[in-house]
């Protein structure tokens, strides 16, 4: 996957940023959703499209995406939720 994806995160976040981009969301995203780019920031994810989205088919593609996404990390958010808000404190004191 490293040939067709970029992948970047803070340092200390590694191990969570793989979880949730586990090798079988990386495979659904590497068939079906080509020219998007994934963003998780802040407890938002964004979806950005190379082009402009010109028509009902498109559009469909990048909602049927978002739904896959969703789909594949299940619960694994509320799980990482707590996670995360103990590496924040612990790297904030550091």
């Amino acid at each position: 996957y490293a040939a067709k994806f970029d992948l970047y995160c803070q340092k200390e976040y590694e191990i969570e940023a793989l979880q949730i981009f586990s090798t079988d969301l990386l495979d659904h995203l590497s068939h079906k959703a080509m020219g998007l780019t994934v963003d998780l920031n802040n407890n938002r994810m964004n979806i950005y499209d190379d082009h402009i989205i010109n028509n009902r088919q498109e559009l469909v593609r990048v909602v049927s995406t978002v739904e896959a996404i969703i789909g594949r990390l299940g619960n694994l958010p509320d799980r990482l939720k707590d996670d995360f808000e103990s590496l924040h404190h612990y790297y904030r004191k550091s």
